[in-house]
């Protein structure tokens, strides 16, 4: 169900990435960047996800920016992720980022694989910390 920022999708969002990124995340959603659907069963919210679509000079990517739910018994990665992906129509790939290996383990079972590794050193005013 598409959905707008507000405390829930705050919560949801804050289960699967840093608190440091959600108002880059946010920004995105508030802006139209990136579109954020609750995901819902028997009227009752138990998951939340953000998609956009990256525009490059020679293809589009589709981009699963966070996704978290939790529904007892049911894997919403397996029974979500079709739907999903069926958001993204034109793009030549789609793509998520995660810290998490056993997420990259889970989505490798979907077809993902591994693109790139990002490292990240943080520095203040120039001077490495």
């Amino acid at each position: 169900m598409p959905g707008s920022w507000c405390d829930e999708a705050a919560w949801w969002v804050a289960q699967a990435v840093r608190a440091a990124y959600l108002p880059a995340i946010r920004a995105q959603v508030e802006s139209g960047l990136a579109k954020l659907f609750f995901v819902q069963a028997e009227g009752e919210t138990v998951g939340c996800f953000i998609v956009r679509i990256d525009s490059f000079t020679t293809h589009h990517e589709g981009v699963i920016v966070a996704a978290a739910g939790n529904l007892p018994g049911v894997d919403l990665m397996a029974s979500c992720l079709p739907s999903i992906e069926g958001l993204f129509s034109g793009v030549a790939a789609i793509r998520y980022h995660t810290e998490r290996p056993a997420v990259a383990a889970k989505m490798g079972r979907h077809g993902y694989v591994t693109d790139e590794i990002i490292c990240k050193k943080l520095v203040t005013h120039g001077l490495v910390q």
